[in-house]
């Protein structure tokens, strides 16, 4: 793809790149603070007024924090723009809550500019950079959210003196206290210790260093902060995404947030003349595709859990056009043709990455499956989950959990009565690629036949239980979902569905239906016999069974939620769910042999017939 110029960490003298190698074994001068640094002292000034800061920016202004438009309702952290700095707060000490003002100082309301000048020589002064580094930091200095903050502060910080050299560029004293700043941050996030390779934030502090590099050329470290910052951007790269272009951190947010962070490293790299390497770009490229089918036409993924709310990927992510690729590029190929309403009709299987999805038509459901347990910083307890889409419409859903006991039961998931999920656990101290461990969920089948795409995963996730999921969709409105159980004991298993607030759902035996806005958003039924089920709605609520999702006001609202259960040696169980508003009926045939199994489902539609051939693993569409 890109060969000129050569990366810069290629042209230091006696620094090489070892593509083999591990973050912790990469020789680099690494300082690790205590050492206050006084550049006056050594006769280092800012750029001069007259000078032009030609370097590319990085993430600011084209980004702004999420806390942005959230800045009026930040009073408990911030009062009059006076902050409380012993509040241990990522939000408040990453300095992020300033970045509007900053933004309308840019354009020349020097009013906001002061404010925001005044609130960073505050936090200066009552963090005091002279002590050891764990004496400075807001929190205990192996916490994840110090160095996080640390990193974002440092992005903000590098913006905000471009902007106060355009703007104010004869306030020298000001610039000089950033450049001392910069070099305490940039002393900071060289250390190995507070690094965290194998975690987003690690990517955070790469594209701090890479920020500071390119902003205050005048320190005698930037060229080694852009030499590490790239090196370690190639690292989280080759180490922490899959090779089909999945962040391996759990999630759809993930997926974005850090591809997000690739991108303004990728630009700001190859426009100052120091472009990454040509399979970083080449799984940058997959990991827009990814984006993409994650996205689906709508362009709405849930982030984590404790934010509450969904983003759109095609307003998060910007300047994808501008990316320095060099064709092929399939994935941003991709990500152009969902984004434009184009359908990509397939089954798109990632067994190591962690999620597959099943696309179709414009009119047709959408399907994206967890297909495995992810042993990652943010793990959640969704082990084959699934969530469903037809168009714009959710129509299978989460629910929320607390990100104190991450609750199973407010997943698509099955679940076993006093158990709890939890990953199969690797060593910490490895990057994601290699943490990765098939007990933890590996995918056993998948294939696609006439109208009909299946995928089958295997996982342990509970002690001494084994357990089968097959998702499969049939034609373009019926989605199948067969759970399989075996232990040598006894429990109660569970099988759980969530549907969007404010949805009501009904059920009259095995039948049930889901209403949305006094509409059928979609009908349901358990094809296998001998289930208690239950409901949770607005009306009713059980504890040990429901979940909520916190409504704009903070309201705890019960998730819309189908629950079955089963109880014994082995449990089964037997979904199918339809969006076609036409009623449908079932019947099903079970036929049994010493050494196999297989079920044969009649789906009787208003306008046409199927007959589903389920055999152990595999799914068949019989003419």
């Amino acid at each position: 793809m890109l060969t000129q110029p050569a990366p810069i960490y290629n042209r230091q003298k006696n620094i090489g790149f070892d593509t083999g190698s591990r973050p912790w074994k990469v020789k680099l001068i690494s300082l690790t603070g205590g050492l206050m640094i006084v550049l006056s002292a050594c006769g280092i000034e800012p750029h001069s007024p007259q000078e032009r800061i030609s370097a590319p920016t990085v993430f600011y202004p084209r980004y702004q924090s999420e806390q942005c438009n959230e800045q009026t309702r930040k009073g408990s952290l911030i009062v009059n723009f006076k902050p409380d700095w012993n509040q241990s707060s990522y939000d408040l000490h990453s300095l992020r809550f300033l970045d509007c003002l900053t933004k309308r100082g840019a354009k020349g309301d020097l009013k906001s500019l002061e404010i925001v000048k005044q609130v960073v020589l505050d936090w200066n002064a009552k963090n005091n950079f002279a002590q050891k580094t764990k004496k400075w930091s807001w929190k205990d200095n192996h916490g994840a959210h110090e160095e996080h903050g640390t990193a974002w502060r440092t992005i903000f910080i590098s913006y905000l003196y471009r902007v106060v050299h355009q703007v104010t560029p004869n306030d020298r004293e000001f610039l000089k206290k950033l450049q001392s700043m910069a070099q305490e941050h940039g002393t900071f996030l060289m250390g190995r210790k507070q690094y965290q390779f194998n975690h987003n934030h690690g990517l955070n502090q790469t594209m701090g260093l890479l920020a500071l590099g390119l902003t205050f050329s005048k320190l005698p470290d930037h060229e080694k902060w852009i030499e590490t910052g790239l090196q370690r951007a190639e690292e989280q790269m080759r180490d922490n995404v899959s090779e089909e272009g999945i962040h391996l951190e759990q999630s759809g947010f993930y997926q974005l947030y850090t591809l997000r962070t690739f991108m303004e490293i990728a630009n700001a790299a190859y426009h100052s003349g120091h472009p990454v390497s040509q399979s970083y770009m080449q799984k940058l490229d997959k990991m827009l595709g990814i984006a993409a089918l994650y996205a689906g036409n709508n362009g709405i993924v849930e982030t984590v859990p404790w934010h509450n709310h969904t983003i759109n990927a095609f307003d998060y992510l910007k300047d994808v056009k501008q990316l320095p690729l060099s064709p092929p590029t399939p994935g941003r190929d991709l990500y152009f043709k969902i984004k434009q309403g184009i359908s990509v009709p397939g089954l798109f299987v990632n067994p190591k990455g962690g999620y597959s999805f099943i696309r179709g038509e414009k009119n047709d459901l959408d399907i994206t499956i967890h297909n495995r347990f992810l042993n990652s910083p943010h793990f959640q307890p969704d082990p084959i989950g699934l969530t469903v889409n037809l168009g714009n419409q959710r129509i299978v859903t989460y629910g929320n959990y607390s990100s104190d006991t991450r609750l199973a039961k407010d997943f698509n998931v099955v679940q076993v009565k006093g158990l709890t999920i939890q990953p199969v656990k690797t060593q910490r101290y490895l990057p994601l690629n290699d943490r990765l461990n098939n007990q933890n969920g590996e995918i056993i089948s998948s294939g696609s036949h006439l109208n009909l795409d299946y995928i089958t995963v295997r996982n342990q996730i509970y002690p001494n239980i084994s357990h089968v999921r097959m998702v499969a969709r049939i034609s373009a409105h019926f989605v199948l979902v067969w759970d399989r159980l075996l232990s040598l004991e006894k429990h109660e298993y569970s099988q759980s569905f969530h549907f969007p607030v404010p949805g009501q759902i009904s059920v009259k035996g095995n039948q049930g239906e889901v209403i949305l806005n006094h509409q059928r958003l979609a009908q349901f039924l358990q094809l296998q016999s001998d289930i208690q089920t239950s409901i949770c709605s607005t009306e009713i609520h059980i504890d040990e069974l429901c979940s909520f999702e916190v409504s704009p006001n903070g309201r705890k609202v019960p998730t819309p939620e189908i629950n079955y259960r089963s109880v014994g040696k082995s449990g089964e169980f037997l979904w199918i769910l339809s969006t076609d508003n036409r009623e449908f009926t079932t019947q099903l045939q079970t036929r049994k042999s010493d050494n196999s199994s297989e079920k044969e489902i009649t789906l009787r539609g208003s306008d046409k017939n199927y007959k589903i051939l389920l055999r152990e693993n595999s799914a068949l569409l019989l003419k």
